[in-house]
């Protein structure tokens, strides 16, 4: 393991076993994440995406049996189809990768996303999220709002967003998500950090500009005939969020294996302890 990333990561236990010890269950979790693989982040394969990204700075995990373990102590929960987990050293800030091979999505019913109205659904939706945290010994999140509505790039197929949420010791995080569509799907890309650091610099951005899917998997390599999604981005937004997407009903049925995987938000490792380091 690289040095800088074992004094990071021990000094992420400290701080966590004496401020919020629910997040590391025990020490020896902590020890198992200090002896994952983890390495340079400069050219992260993205297997199940068949894509790569560039994150320098970072160090990253990409087996997928470590990540998803590495996923679950963090936040009790794994994503489905994870690819793989990049953490800054020094700030401990977070990005996590995963894939959905659901077709390809089409951004015709844009029109269809109504931010506000999806903000209230989620925050109806926090209390039934939080009882999985409580049952894993974690902290709750609540959403406060929107920090930035979804917003579609259309040159590079991208959607991207940013949520505001609280823990339940009133320590503040920013979920910063970002959906870059694919020629048979679309990968997932989660920016966990805290307020001052997404002002600081815009991490999500840069890595989405440092996003390729590989010649034969981008979103402009489609042909007629190609697997296409059952839901458009406006469909495909509503269910990363677990909302409704309330100007197509029909669709609702469609998106049922997203809206099951409920509570989005998910935990930067030194949540609530940022001001403590």
């Amino acid at each position: 393991m690289p040095r800088i990333l074992y004094a990071a990561l021990a000094a992420l236990a400290l701080a966590v076993m004496h401020a919020h010890p629910a997040i590391a269950q025990t020490k020896a979790e902590w020890e198992e994440i200090k002896r994952m693989n983890w390495s340079d982040a400069s050219s992260v394969p993205l297997k199940l995406a068949n894509a790569v990204v560039r994150l320098p700075g970072f160090l990253a995990l990409v087996d997928m049996t470590e990540v998803h373990r590495y996923r679950t102590i963090i936040d009790g929960k794994a994503p489905l189809n994870l690819d793989a987990v990049a953490v800054h050293p020094d700030t401990l800030s977070e990005f996590v990768f995963d894939w959905e091979n659901s077709g390809h999505v089409s951004m015709g019913d844009w029109d269809d996303v109504d931010a506000d109205a999806f903000m209230k659904q989620i925050q109806a939706g926090d209390a039934e999220a939080n009882k999985r945290r409580v049952a894993a010994g974690i902290p709750t999140l609540t959403t406060t709002g929107w920090r930035l509505k979804p917003t579609l790039n259309r040159d590079l197929h991208t959607v991207f967003w940013t949520i505001n949420a609280t823990n339940g010791n009133g320590k503040h995080s920013v979920n910063a998500i970002a959906l870059k569509l694919g020629r048979t799907g679309y990968q997932r890309i989660v920016w966990i950090t805290g307020p001052e650091e997404y002002e600081s610099r815009n991490d999500l951005l840069t890595t989405i500009n440092n996003h390729a899917f590989n010649p034969g998997s981008r979103f402009t390599d489609y042909v007629e005939g190609d697997r296409t999604a059952a839901y458009g981005v406006a469909g495909l937004v509503a269910g990363t969020l677990g909302v409704k997407l309330l100007k197509s009903a029909g669709i609702v049925a469609v998106l049922t294996v997203l809206l099951k995987k409920g509570g989005w938000l998910i935990l930067l490792p030194i949540f609530g302890c940022l001001s403590w380091l």
